[in-house]
């Protein structure tokens, strides 16, 4: 209490409580109870006798019992875990928390304001998102009010977390039907799911209709089926079978999101035109994935195939396919897809034909046409391959001083190689491969070279041209770190005859290639050619700088 007073005499004098008696032990804060204590200093000098007044205030610490608190249990795996807190007075608190057992986090802190001595607050689902027995255990609470702290003992509470019906998409089997027979869609190895009765609701893109129910069905040591009519799939072709929500008659814990999936194929049946042919996306100088499917009425082995390529580029050829249960494709190589351009590639012979399981015999291959893309090589803008060196600059700053709106791959290489992640930090001097990725997958024929350039920016940048062409690049004259080294300085523009076209500074927009003066081309722009400029810093050290910039129409 020493530290209290503000007068010199702070020794030699004596304390004295409520009743008058002299203190003259270290005065013990915890056996105090909660209220205010008067506490009188006296000094007496040969002059005169002076006594100032103390007061210590004890303010009452914050108390949680464990039948003044409920947390919610048990819950399932997704959902938060709702604490209630009754008889806490009314304030602002922040409670640190721990949870242990199945789930495990240290010192967690929830602020919460208490009105009419309640308050709930919910334990996230993130928190408590594996199923099992946690611990919720309460370690101090703070009365941001009054700035008192106390720690809590024997606040312990338990938060059972029942797991979600769960499935995995090698649980599901679907075999491959012919047109207008039902599926089975089997279920097996399903350990999560327990012996009880169940539904499923699924949904199927294309089909008619696309969303339906399992009905009831019993799964029974993690194994259950269900039908589905044939009369739901209007065409031949390959589909998934989705699951949307998994309910149980007696389990707690239904899933409304199971995201487990299973393709399969709905098969046609045996005409002159069942089995299918497909190229994928062809990129120019890239081999060509040739696919056949629904080619059911040929058994399998390996048939010689002749095909023909026409339009853009011209190309006969015969080689061996291997067909395995109606699936077999060859490689068109890249040498032969030299040509951008629209092509048709036909298939004019193969050398048998056998029946299949879903009817007669017989078997042709469509034609297919589609275009070889040749992706255009990328183009930086001026100046992109610099940066300052506390940039820390990376792949995808790079990326973004590439003059297109199209995905950017770099690559170590000019041809093949690895690509780089857009967090790759950018090396000086290192020479780096641009290429632009199609939506179709395809990358540029000739790969952009780029060297880095990292450099000290310690000092302004001042570009040698610009272009003010409305692109959104380069369109302004801008002279790099000139407003943060020199924030004074002014700029001059003139054109070769002296006259000045453009003054600004710091608070001036950058020079655009436009004045109301000299010759001009329409509105106020300036035509393309050599200007010239002054910049005055304005710091009482650096002498006028004049130079030479190109505008760029």
């Amino acid at each position: 209490m020493n530290t209290l007073l503000d007068g010199t005499q702070q020794t030699g004098g004596t304390w004295t409580d409520n009743q008058g008696d002299t203190v003259s032990n270290v005065i013990t804060i915890t056996d105090l109870s909660p209220a205010t204590y008067n506490y009188t200093y006296t000094v007496t000098t040969d002059c005169n006798t002076d006594s100032a007044l103390v007061q210590l205030t004890i303010i009452q610490g914050t108390e949680i019992l464990p039948e003044d608190v409920i947390v919610l249990s048990p819950i399932c795996q997704g959902e938060n875990s709702t604490v209630t807190i009754f008889n806490l007075a009314d304030g602002n608190y922040s409670l640190n928390y721990s949870l242990t057992g199945s789930n495990t986090l240290d010192n967690q802190i929830v602020l919460f304001t208490v009105v009419d001595n309640e308050v709930s607050f919910d334990i996230d689902a993130t928190q408590l998102s594996n199923p099992g027995t946690t611990t919720l255990v309460f370690n101090s609470i703070l009365n941001t009010g009054t700035n008192c702290e106390t720690v809590l003992i024997g606040l312990s509470f338990e938060i059972e977390i029942l797991p979600l019906l769960a499935l995995a998409n090698n649980n599901l089997t679907v075999p491959n039907v012919c047109l207008g027979t039902p599926i089975i869609v089997q279920i097996s190895g399903a350990t999560n799911l327990t012996n009880g009765t169940y539904q499923f609701v699924y949904s199927i893109p294309n089909a008619n209709p696309i969303t339906g129910n399992s009905g009831d069905v019993v799964i029974t040591d993690g194994a259950g089926q269900f039908t589905i009519p044939g009369s739901v799939f209007p065409t031949a072709g390959n589909y998934t079978l989705t699951f949307n929500s998994i309910t149980s008659e007696t389990l707690p814990c239904n899933n409304l999101n199971p995201a487990v999936s299973v393709s399969f194929e709905i098969l046609p049946a045996a005409t002159i035109t069942e089995a299918l042919v497909s190229l994928s996306a062809i990129c120019a100088n890239s081999d060509g994935t040739v696919s056949i499917t629904n080619a059911t009425n040929l058994s399998n082995g390996t048939y010689q195939v002749t095909y023909q390529i026409t339009g853009a580029i011209t190309h006969n050829d015969t080689i061996s396919v291997e067909i395995l249960d109606g699936v077999g494709s060859f490689i068109i190589p890249s040498n032969v897809l030299v040509s951008a351009g629209e092509i048709t590639l036909s298939i004019n012979q193969i050398n048998s034909n056998i029946g299949n399981a879903c009817g007669t015999p017989g078997h042709t291959f469509n034609s297919v046409t589609l275009t070889i893309e040749n992706v255009e090589t990328p183009e930086l803008i001026e100046g992109g391959n610099s940066f300052c060196e506390d940039v820390n600059a990376t792949i995808a700053n790079l990326s973004n001083n590439i003059d297109s709106d199209q995905t950017i791959i770099w690559y170590d290489a000019p041809l093949n190689g690895n690509a780089y992640s857009d967090s790759t930090v950018l090396v000086d001097g290192q020479v780096y491969y641009a290429s632009i990725q199609s939506s179709s997958g395809c990358g540029s024929t000739l790969r952009l070279a780029v060297t880095v350039s990292i450099r000290d920016c310690t000092d302004i940048i001042i570009p040698d041209g610009f272009s003010p062409n409305d692109d959104g690049i380069n369109d302004f004259f801008v002279i790099k770190n000139i407003r943060i080294l020199y924030p004074n300085f002014d700029l001059e523009i003139f054109n070769r005859y002296g006259n000045i076209l453009y003054k600004g500074n710091a608070a001036s927009q950058d020079w655009d290639g436009t004045s109301d003066k000299g010759i001009q081309i329409g509105g106020n722009k300036l035509p393309a050619g050599v200007y010239f400029f002054i910049i005055n810093f304005n710091d009482g050290n650096r002498e006028p700088l004049q130079g030479r910039v190109y505008l760029s129409r």
